[in-house]
């Protein structure tokens, strides 16, 4: 073989994997992305509802507010996946980050119950476009078998960190407020969300490498795909599973959200013992991120998932039983618990969708399972607001609590139970 000959050879294979590798980013820097839109969005969903009761909000106003958020966080995912399919995955994560970082600096700043739910409806329907951006992403640079694995490390890592910030959030609120429940103390953890959207937004920006030519024959074959989202569904039956399943299981979830925040705020003390629970949920969550992932690589999605989802059963009733005893033991135990649970979920659950999905619709399954998801949540936490509202005319408000947390326990349950149906996920 002649020198030319070889140098043909060698110019078509790096020609090869030029045109066919689609993204190029080091492992540092998804660390560090992962580090920082974790630590912002852990503080949003923290302190979104406290907020809400800060500034007057009743029981059915706070299942508004949840839902708002819920709904609005993924009515849109399929849009976001579609343009994050044939646009790129870059263009809508900054997109996404930038305005998590801006709207969460302006809501620092409002001290009116209505300027919250203009900047949450913001937030929620634009700022998380980044998600399915960020899960096509892992996507991109993983096979199916070690996929789990790999997409729990780096979840797990933003996971395990971002305990720092809230920790020091927490007592940084303490500090100012003199441990009381009061609204100035929301401008440290809604300006410390900003700063690390702001940092995730330039790690993405710089670090971040698409390939053009790549990009192209993946739009061309993408042209060529005139599947509707009903064919995208009806003709994958493991994928049709999983979605029904999960969106019933999340209507469940939902239930429990308006209700959670009252009774952290009649069980803790302080700041500091509330971000205490999160911090306590977070170090479950990022452990069983690492462990349920790789876990779900050896012996399968579906076994893990249902033992993962049983342990949300047992949130509602140890809140249950911080509620009745008074003691902030039980608040936290309901923590750990569901921090495990929704560490399973971040790995396996994705894991789950990406393996029934083929390389070019990814960001579209992951979408289309968050936004069935978000529409069955806006009306379960809608009706969860207006049910303890309800039973609250009826009993003092903490038996209405109580009363909600069992119903709620006894929900989760049969939602787990129909796990058992789940088909095992296929590429398509």
């Amino acid at each position: 073989m002649t020198v030319t000959e070889v140098m043909t050879t060698e110019e078509k294979h790096l020609d090869t994997e030029s045109t066919e590798k689609i993204v190029c980013v080091k492992n540092s820097t998804l660390y560090g992305i992962s580090f920082f839109q974790t630590s912002g969005m852990l503080l949003i969903f923290t302190f979104f509802q406290y907020f809400g009761i800060i500034l007057g909000a009743t029981g059915f106003i706070q299942g508004i507010l949840v839902s708002v958020r819920n709904l609005g966080s993924n009515i849109f995912q399929y849009v976001w996946g579609k343009i994050a399919d044939k646009r790129g995955r870059k263009i809508v994560l900054c997109t996404g980050l930038a305005v998590m970082s801006l709207g969460s600096l302006i809501t620092a700043f409002v001290f009116q119950l209505w300027q919250f739910f203009i900047m949450a409806v913001i937030i929620t329907t634009i700022g998380f476009m980044f998600l399915p951006a960020w899960i096509g992403l892992l996507g991109d640079l993983t096979s199916v078998k070690e996929r789990g694995e790999f997409v729990g490390k780096i979840q797990s890592f933003g996971s395990y960190l971002s305990i720092f910030v809230v920790l020091f959030v927490g007592i940084a609120m303490d500090q100012i407020s003199d441990g009381k429940f009061i609204r100035e103390a929301f401008i440290i953890p809604f300006t410390t969300a900003a700063a690390v959207f702001f940092v995730s937004f330039v790690l993405s920006l710089l670090f971040i490498k698409e390939n053009p030519l790549a990009r192209i024959k993946k739009n061309e074959r993408l042209a060529q795909d005139t599947r509707s989202v009903l064919d995208l569904i009806t003709t994958n039956p493991p994928y049709r599973r999983l979605l029904t399943i999960n969106t019933l299981f999340s209507a469940t979830m939902a239930f429990l959200w308006p209700i959670l925040p009252f009774v952290t705020l009649n069980v803790a003390h302080n700041w500091t013992e509330v971000v205490l629970v999160w911090v306590v949920f977070q170090l479950p969550r990022a452990f069983s991120q690492q462990m349920a992932g790789k876990l779900s690589d050896k012996i399968g999605r579906k076994t893990v998932l249902i033992i993962t989802r049983s342990l949300f059963v047992a949130v509602p009733l140890t809140a249950f039983l911080s509620l009745v005893t008074g003691d902030y033991l039980w608040l936290l135990m309901s923590s750990v618990a569901g921090g495990i649970g929704v560490g399973g979920d971040d790995a396996v659950l994705t894991s789950y969708t990406l393996d029934c999905s083929s390389s070019d619709t990814m960001a579209r399954h992951y979408s289309i399972l968050l936004t069935l998801g978000g529409i069955i949540m806006f009306v379960a936490s809608l009706f969860s607001g207006f049910l303890f509202d309800v039973i609250n005319t009826l009993f003092e408000f903490r038996m209405a609590l109580e009363a909600m947390l069992l119903l709620i326990s006894g929900a989760r349950l049969v939602g787990v139970l129909t796990h058992l149906l789940l088909k095992k996920p296929t590429s398509t």
